[in-house]
């Protein structure tokens, strides 16, 4: 069971992150990533379809062992979706052992963060900023609909009319095709251009309601330029250009308005749990 992995985390201080974040700002985030046309897929569809795409990932590639690690990174982002994440989804992060520098969002909840994107970090702000933007992603459900997946199960098996979960042969084809096609898009293809550029928008306005610096997010998007010029890397195939990240992310801060709380950072709070 994938919910092995997870730890719980001290509501405490999911209080601490949370305080001081302006109501205006809460409320025009959650609009804008609440889809207001009807839903093509259910949440539970997309839960089940979720948890199998994760297990297979897992299947793949090791989660880290460093508990306080992952206990950490799971506090900030419950403590993002308490104000932003959709009320029928259960969110859950996970820090994989890799050193390439990436994270990754299944439907349904679950987020992945690499080791290597959490070692470049140099603040919970930066944190908070890649965390939102996979929490936009969910949000938006943009794999979901990248990959049409559908919501009652007679398109996703055909005329036998089996649950998702369903054990019979043509389920588990169709449901192997959706996992394939899906992990190719994660990992490969990369879930689009102007889907990045949405998840940055929205990465943008959850941290400036949470009272964070998104400066430090747009320092962060900076730093990613030597990836971006890897030949051997596929970020530059599957994302927007630097500047055309750098350029979003600055209009979407004017938005922000002000605040006469100073935004934080919480440097010393991430180097205490992040030792990698």
């Amino acid at each position: 069971m994938i919910k092995k992995i997870f730890f719980l985390v001290p509501l405490v201080l999911i209080g601490s992150v949370l305080s001081g974040t302006p109501e205006p700002f809460r409320q025009r985030v959650y609009s804008a990533n609440t889809p207001s046309s009807p839903q093509e897929t259910s949440y539970e569809t997309e839960t089940r379809f979720g948890r199998n795409l994760a297990a297979r990932i897992l299947n793949r590639y090791k989660s880290l062992e460093d508990k306080q690690v992952t206990r950490y990174v799971s506090l900030v982002g419950t403590a993002i979706t308490a104000q932003f994440g959709i009320p029928e989804l259960h969110y859950y992060f996970i820090v994989l052992d890799m050193p390439q520098v990436n994270a990754y969002a299944c439907p349904g909840g679950y987020i992945f963060l690499t080791k290597g994107a959490l070692a470049a970090m140099k603040n919970e702000a930066q944190l908070v900023g890649v965390l939102a933007h996979e929490i936009a992603h969910i949000n938006r459900r943009h794999v979901i609909r990248k990959l049409n997946v559908p919501d009652n199960v007679e398109d996703l098996v055909g005329d036998v009319g089996q649950v998702i979960g369903s054990q019979t042969s043509t389920a588990r084809v169709a449901m192997n095709q959706f996992l394939d096609e899906a992990i190719t898009l994660l990992f490969e293809e990369g879930i689009g251009k102007q889907e990045e550029l949405e998840a940055d928008s929205d990465a943008v306005l959850m941290i400036g309601a949470l009272n964070y610096d998104w400066k430090h997010y747009l320092e962060y998007i900076k730093q990613l330029k030597p990836i971006y010029d890897d030949s051997e890397t596929k970020m530059s195939k599957t994302h927007p250009s630097i500047g055309d990240r750098l350029n979003r992310i600055t209009v979407s801060s004017r938005k922000l308005g002000h605040s006469r709380i100073p935004p934080k950072t919480h440097a010393q709070r991430f180097n205490t749990y992040v030792q990698l």
